[in-house]
This record gives C-alpha cells, sequence and structure tokens, in this order.
C-alpha cells in the first residue's frame, strides 16, 4: 500500500515534493516511539524536529517557482 501511494503521488506532485518523505520518517518515527514504546521525548529530540521541518520548509518553497 505504501509503494502504491508513492508511485501515485510521484504521477501528480513534483519529484522534489515526494522526495520529502524521506525527511519526515524521522518525524514519524519518534513520534510512534515516544506514543507506543514511551521513549523520551527532550529538547535535543525537539531541535532535531525543528532542523528537520526547517529543512522540509526550505524544499517546499524553493519549488513554488517550478
Amino acid at each position: 500500500m505504501g509503494f502504491s501511494a508513492y508511485t501515485y503521488a510521484l504521477d501528480h506532485l513534483p519529484v522534489a515534493i515526494v522526495s520529502l518523505y524521506s525527511y519526515i520518517n524521522p518525524v514519524v518515527a519518534v513520534w510512534l516511539g515516544w506514543l507506543v514504546y514511551r521513549e523520551p521525548f527532550g529538547v535535543q529530540e525537539a531541535a532535531a524536529m525543528a532542523v528537520i521541518f526547517l529543512g522540509v520548509s526550505l524544499v517546499k518553497t524553493g519549488t513554488r517557482g517550478s
């Protein structure tokens, strides 16, 4: 199902947007680790997420003119 969603996204969205999934995967992993396994979530994790979100936003705003 994930691969089907990925290929559908490739057909309907710019490649730069579809490639952002690799930046979002760590955020989802941290969230699931906290939710399911009660792993700690502290300042370092929050700072890392902020860097990830900043990178994603830079890529996204860079593709608006395309």
